[in-house]
This record gives C-alpha cells, sequence and structure tokens, in this order.
C-alpha cells in the first residue's frame, strides 16, 4: 500500500509472506526520512494493523527493526509488539563507512565480519488480542 500526502507519495506499508494456515504475516513499512516525526507513522500503523487483524482476520504479525532505530521500536512498541529475537543481518547500504551517521551513532549495532558488514535486528510480533487491547487504551482511535 503506498502512503501519500497530498499529491505525493512518501512511502509504503507491506503485508509479505503471508501464512493462511496460522493467519500470520511479515510487516514492511517505509517512510521519507523528511516525513518521519510528524504522527503519520504512527496513523498509518494504527489504521493497517486495525485493517489487517479485523478486515483481514488474521492472528498475528511480525516484523523485522534494526536495533539502533530507536524511534521505530518505540512506535511498534506503543501498539503493543513485542521483541521476540535479535539475530544479524547483512547491511546491504554497502560497506562499514564510520562517515556515514548511523554508523558513527551506532556503532555497538554494527560488526565487521570476514569483509562484510552485518548490523543487529530485533524481530517482534504482535497477535490480534493484544493489538485489540492497545486501541481499546486509545481514545481517538475510531475502529
Amino acid at each position: 500500500f503506498s502512503i501519500f500526502k497530498e499529491d505525493f507519495a512518501i512511502g509504503y506499508i507491506s503485508f509479505k509472506y503471508f501464512n493462511k494456515l496460522i493467519k500470520s504475516a511479515t510487516l514492511g513499512i517505509v517512510l521519507d526520512p523528511s516525513e518521519i516525526n510528524k504522527g503519520y507513522g504512527s496513523e498509518i500503523l494504527l489504521y493497517m494493523m486495525d485493517y489487517y487483524f479485523n478486515s483481514l482476520d488474521q492472528k498475528k504479525i511480525s516484523l523485522k527493526v534494526a536495533t539502533f532505530n530507536k524511534r521505530a521500536i518505540s512506535l511498534y512498541s506503543k501498539v503493543g509488539f513485542n521483541k521476540v529475537s535479535t539475530h544479524l543481518n547483512f547491511y546491504e547500504n554497502g560497506d562499514f563507512d564510520d562517515t556515514i551517521v548511523d554508523y558513527r551513532e551506532n556503532s555497538d549495532s554494527f560488526i565487521n565480519f570476514m569483509g562484510k558488514t552485518l548490523f543487529y535486528v530485533d524481530k517482534m510480533v504482535l497477535d490480534r488480542n493484544k493489538f485489540n487491547g492497545v486501541i481499546k487504551c486509545i481514545s481517538n482511535f475510531k475502529i
């Protein structure tokens, strides 16, 4: 799903790797960095989780988030996601470069192994009952 602000795309959110048997999927969400910290992520995530759980009748959703992405982790936690594991992923943005802000400010989240840059990722999970419980606590969100 594309996310628009007026006539401009500012991001997307997706459900992928659907498992029809256990009614689960993986969430992907990306916002333009210039549109972060404006409340769009919270609003989009709440509406899309409501659609996913209550319209699509799914039971569980997971996501992966870089451990250095504290803002995203905080948002996911507020919606009800819980961290279930941490693992290493290849850093697809390139080789280790300490001139890049992510590296400098979060060096403990990156490692260089055999010439490849890896970073720590948290897997987070949310189930329908927890999400619906969180929604009941949010007074300005209407299902």
